[in-house]
C-alpha cells in the first residue's frame, strides 16, 4: 500500500480524534489507505489496542456509519464475531475531525483491535497446505452464510441507511465504485469490450431481480485481508462497504483474488460447502457466482480509476487481464 498523501496531517487529525474517546492512547501505527485511513492505536497499559478509522469524505454519510454500527452490534448479539465499537466520551459512534490543511472533514470511529492473523497471510503463502487453506475457506463460507441468515431474519430499525448495491450501483452507467471503462490503463478495444460487458451484466441482473432469498444486507468486502484468523475462529472486519446487495456478490468477493490460480476450484468448492452448512442456496442461484466475480473485477478497476492518489495497486494488471479474458467469453445466464 503506498504512502498516503499528507500522511503527517492526517496522523495529527487521528490524534485529535482520539482525544474524544475514553482511551489512554500511546503509540499509533498507520495500517492502510483504502476507503478509509486506518490506524492501530496501542493503549499505554499495553493490555489492548484499537483500530481508528478516518472515513473518506463523501462515501458514507453519518446516518450510514451509525447504521453500520447498528448492524455489527446486532451481529454480535446473535453470536457472530464482528468488530466491537468504542463510543466517544459523549456516547456517539463517531466524532468529526477537521483537517484544514487538506480542506476536508472526516468522521472518525474507534473499535477494539481484533487479535489474530490476516487470513490472506495463510492463503497467499505457498507454505500453507491446500488442506489447511480449504478448511479456512469452509469456515469463511460458513461465516458469510451465518451473516446472510442474520440479515435475512433481522429487521433494521427505522432510519437505517446503507447503500443499495443493486444493478445500477454495481454495474450501471454510474456505478458506486466508479466508471471502470474510463480507466486510463485500458486500450480502446478493452474499453469497448468492458462497456459491452457492463450492459450485458446489467441486463442480466435486472432479469434476475432481487429475490428475498438472495438480496439482503451483505458485508460487501469479505476478501481475505478483511478476515482475522484466531483460535476461536474467523472474524470479518471492516464493514465500510456493507450494503443491501446479492449474497452471490459476497461469495464472489471472497473468491475473486484466486481467480485463474490452480487452487481456485478447490477454494470455490470449500467456500460453497461451508456456506451451505449454514444457509440454503439453490444451484441456479450459485450458477451466477462467476458473473459476480466478473462484476467484482470491474468494480475494482473502477475503484482504482477514482483513487489515483493511491497509485496503481499491485493487483491492477492481474485483475484487468482476468476481467478482459472473462469478458471475452462471458455468456449471460438469462
Amino acid at each position: 500500500m503506498p504512502d498516503i498523501p499528507d500522511g503527517e496531517i492526517h496522523a495529527a487529525a487521528a490524534r485529535r480524534a482520539l482525544q474524544h474517546f475514553p482511551v489512554d492512547a500511546g503509540d499509533m501505527k498507520f495500517i492502510r489507505a483504502g476507503e478509509n485511513l486506518t490506524y492501530r492505536v496501542y493503549a499505554r497499559d499495553g493490555e489492548r489496542s484499537y483500530v481508528l478509522r478516518l472515513h473518506r469524505p463523501g462515501y458514507n454519510a453519518l446516518s450510514a456509519l451509525n447504521s453500520e454500527r447498528l448492524w455489527t452490534n446486532a451481529l454480535l448479539n446473535d453470536g457472530i464475531r464482528a468488530p466491537q465499537a468504542i463510543c466517544s466520551l459523549t456516547g456517539e459512534n463517531y466524532v468529526s475531525v477537521t483537517i484544514p490543511e487538506a480542506a476536508e472533514t472526516r468522521w472518525a470511529g474507534l473499535s477494539l483491535w481484533v487479535k489474530g492473523d490476516l487470513l490472506s497471510s495463510h492463503l497467499d503463502s505457498e507454505q500453507t497446505p491446500l488442506e489447511t487453506c480449504t478448511s479456512y475457506l469452509f469456515a469463511l463460507g460458513a461465516l458469510i452464510g451465518a451473516i446472510h441468515c442474520q440479515a435475512s431474519s433481522w429487521t433494521p430499525p427505522r432510519g437505517f441507511s446503507r447503500h443499495r448495491l443493486d444493478a445500477d450501483a454495481l454495474i450501471g452507467g454510474q456505478p458506486l465504485w466508479g466508471p471502470f471503462w474510463k480507466h486510463q490503463a485500458l486500450s480502446a478495444p478493452e474499453r469497448a469490450l468492458l462497456e459491452r460487458t457492463r450492459d450485458t451484466i446489467h441486463k442480466a441482473l435486472l432479469k434476475y431481480g432481487e429475490p428475498e432469498s438472495t438480496f439482503t444486507l451483505i458485508h460487501g468486502d469479505p476478501h481475505a485481508q478483511n478476515v482475522i484468523v484466531a483460535a476461536e475462529g474467523l472474524t470479518l472486519i471492516d464493514f465500510d462497504d456493507a450494503a443491501f446487495g446479492w449474497h452471490q456478490y459476497d461469495l464472489a468477493v471472497a473468491l475473486q483474488p484466486y481467480a485463474g490460480t490452480p487452487r481456485f476450484d478447490a477454494f470455490h468448492d470449500a467456500l460453497i460447502k461451508g456456506y451451505r452448512s449454514r444457509r440454503r442456496i439453490s444451484d441456479r442461484d450459485l450458477s451466477l457466482v462467476p458473473m459476480f466475480v466478473l462484476a467484482r473485477q470491474l468494480a475494482q478497476i473502477g475503484w482504482s480509476h477514482t483513487r489515483p492518489e493511491l497509485g496503481t495497486p499491485v493487483w491492477f494488471e492481474r485483475v484487468k487481464a482476468q476481467a478482459c479474458k472473462a469478458a471475452h467469453t462471458f455468456v449471460p445466464p438469462f
